[in-house]
C-alpha cells in the first residue's frame, strides 16, 4: 500500500512540473503577438523577435550603439548612420549572392572569396567613417572593435548587442 501512495506522490509531482514548465514555455506575447521561443533566435536573451536583420535596422542599430560609446554629435551620428546603411545593405547583397540556390553550404572557396569581399567592403566603411569620427573616436572604434570581437564585424558593426557571442 505505501508503494502505491508513492507512487500517486511522485506522479503527481511530476505531472505538477509538466504543467508548470509548459506554461513557461509556451507563448511570450509582445504588443499583442504571440512569439515562440524558437521565433526569438537569442540575441539578448529579453524576448525580443530579432530574428535575421534587414539592413536598415542593423544601420540603426549599429549607429545608436557608435553614438553612445563615442559620444557622437547630431551631425556624426546622421553622417555615420547613412555609412552604416550602405554598408549593411551592400553586406546583405553580397551574403545573398554567395548563398546557393538550394540552401546547401557554399564552398570553401566561394566562402573565402566572400571573405575578402566581406573584409574590402569593412575596409571602405571604414575609411569613410574616418573620415567623420575624430581621432580619438576612429582610435576608440578600431580599438573596441579588435578587442569585443575579435573578427571583422567588431562590437560596432557585427549587428549583436554587446556581450552576446
Amino acid at each position: 500500500m505505501t508503494l502505491n501512495n508513492n507512487f500517486a506522490k511522485t506522479a503527481f509531482v511530476a505531472a505538477l512540473g509538466l504543467f508548470l514548465s509548459t506554461g513557461l514555455y509556451a507563448q511570450d506575447t509582445q504588443d499583442g503577438a504571440s512569439t515562440t521561443k524558437k521565433e526569438k533566435r537569442g540575441r539578448g536573451g529579453d524576448g525580443e523577435n530579432r530574428g535575421p536583420m534587414d539592413p536598415a535596422s542593423r544601420a540603426k542599430m549599429d549607429t545608436q550603439r557608435m553614438t553612445e560609446n563615442l559620444g557622437l554629435n547630431a551631425d556624426q551620428a546622421k553622417a555615420v548612420e547613412a555609412i552604416n546603411t550602405k554598408y549593411a545593405t551592400k553586406q546583405n547583397e553580397l551574403m545573398t549572392a554567395l548563398r546557393p540556390q538550394d540552401g546547401s553550404r557554399p564552398s570553401e572557396d566561394v566562402r573565402t572569396k566572400g571573405f575578402e569581399q566581406m573584409k574590402a567592403l569593412n575596409d571602405a566603411k571604414d575609411a569613410e567613417l574616418k573620415k567623420v569620427l575624430t581621432a580619438d573616436q576612429y582610435t576608440k572604434y578600431t580599438t573596441t572593435r579588435k578587442e569585443g570581437r575579435g573578427g571583422p564585424g567588431g562590437r560596432f558593426g557585427g549587428g549583436r548587442p554587446d556581450g552576446d557571442r
